[in-house]
This record gives structure tokens, C-alpha cells and sequence, in this order.
């Protein structure tokens, strides 16, 4: 009797439950080595962007130190605003690891479910495959729980490429906009959309000006990051 293959919803649960497994490896291999049972930092730019989120919890924004000058040198606006909410909600000094490392946990699950959604979209026959090549991959989960920017970045530019292929401008623009207030790889990722949107997008020579107004949107974020700095 031929087995009924699987279906991509409950391939989605395999995979999110591959990831949870993951993560809870990781966390437990980055606790073994602190004599506490803390998430260990896993490079020197997570020490900073949690000093940035302390002082905009501690209501001196942008200063490393409460006795320095404002500076944006933090390459993240986003993120450090998101970990001040986890440190003024009660998740202070030694914590902020450790929750830091569970709102990355986040990301990188909401990551996997985009990445099926997109693969589903433009090559459904690949979908395993893509699937257990994209769980399984060192790059993919250690960029996401590194504690940096780069988990938060990963669903952003994704989702606005998901939401690009569900032709859901309004989201993709917001998504793009935010993106831009992430990294400065977010105004590239608007550019790129800019310049696609410009091409003929059928058989009759159309352009798609709603992914021009999205792109627009990641530019227009990009104009606020460049006033915050300047």
C-alpha cells in the first residue's frame, strides 16, 4: 500500500518542532558553560546592543554609558528598542540574555514558518528538501540566536518578500519599513524592490506600482534613520 506523503501543514509542524529541538540544544550547550545556568552572550555586538537597550530603558537613549555623549553607533535602531521593552518589563542585568536569547528563539521559528510559506509559493516539488536544508543549517540557526540584529532582520526581509509573492503591498511595505530601521542591508532590500517594480512584470509590459509604493515605504524608513543620525 503506497503511504500518503505528508502535508505541507503538518510538514510545517515537523520542521517548527525540529527548530524548537534546536533551540533548546543551544540554549542548554550555552548555559553548560556558566557556572550560573545563564544563556552565555555569543559574540561581543550582543554585550552592546543590551548596554544601548539598558540606556534607552534607563531614559538616556543612544549613550553607552549615562555619563557619555548620544551616539547612534548601535548598527540596530529596532532591536534595542525591542530588548528595552524586555528590560523594563523586568528582564534587568544577568536576565537580559537569557531573554534576549528566547525573543531570537521567536524569530528564528517565525523564520522557518516564512521560508516554507516562500518555498511553498515558488517551488512547492522542492519543499522538503528546502525545508530540512534550511532547519538543519548551522548558518541559518546560529545568525538567529546570536543575539544581534540579524534574527529580527531575517523575518523582516523575508516576510517582505512573502508578502511581496501574496501581493500584499500594504504589509510588504511595512516590513520593508521597518527592515530599514533594522540594518542598512533594509535599504538595499527597498532599492532592489524599487528597481523590480520598474521591470514588465507580465506578457503586457506592466510595472507594479503597488511594489514601488512598498519599496517607497523602506526608503521613506531609511530617510528616518539617516535624520535620527545626521
Amino acid at each position: 500500500m503506497k503511504s500518503r506523503p505528508m502535508s505541507p501543514k503538518r510538514f510545517a509542524v515537523v520542521i517548527l518542532c525540529t527548530g524548537l529541538a534546536l533551540c533548546s540544544l543551544f540554549s542548554s550547550i550555552a548555559r553548560y558553560y556558566d557556572a550560573k545556568w545563564r544563556v552565555t552572550p555569543p559574540q561581543p555586538d550582543t554585550l552592546i546592543y543590551q548596554q544601548y537597550a539598558r540606556a534607552i530603558a534607563e531614559g538616556h537613549p543612544y549613550r553607552f554609558m549615562a555619563s557619555d555623549e548620544p551616539t547612534t553607533g548601535s548598527t540596530s535602531h529596532l532591536y534595542p528598542a525591542l530588548l528595552a521593552i524586555l528590560y523594563w518589563a523586568g528582564a534587568k542585568d544577568e536576565a537580559l540574555p537569557t531573554a534576549g536569547f528566547f525573543l531570537n528563539a521567536f524569530f528564528y521559528l517565525l523564520f522557518l514558518l516564512l521560508y516554507l510559506d516562500v518555498v511553498r509559493r515558488m517551488a512547492p516539488d522542492s519543499l522538503f528538501l528546502a525545508g530540512w536544508l534550511c532547519v538543519l543549517s548551522g548558518q541559518t540557526i546560529f545568525s538567529a540566536l546570536g543575539q544581534s540584529d540579524i534574527g529580527i532582520f531575517m523575518v523582516l526581509s523575508l516576510g517582505a518578500f512573502d508578502m511581496a509573492l501574496r501581493e500584499q503591498p500594504a504589509a510588504c511595505g511595512a516590513l520593508l519599513f521597518l527592515a530599514s530601521w533594522c540594518r542598512p542591508e533594509g535599504a538595499i532590500l527597498s532599492i532592489m524592490m524599487v528597481v523590480v517594480s520598474l521591470l514588465p512584470m507580465n506578457v503586457n509590459g506592466q510595472r507594479s506600482r503597488p511594489l514601488f509604493l512598498a519599496g517607497l515605504a523602506g526608503l521613506a524608513g531609511l530617510g528616518g534613520v539617516l535624520l535620527l543620525n545626521y
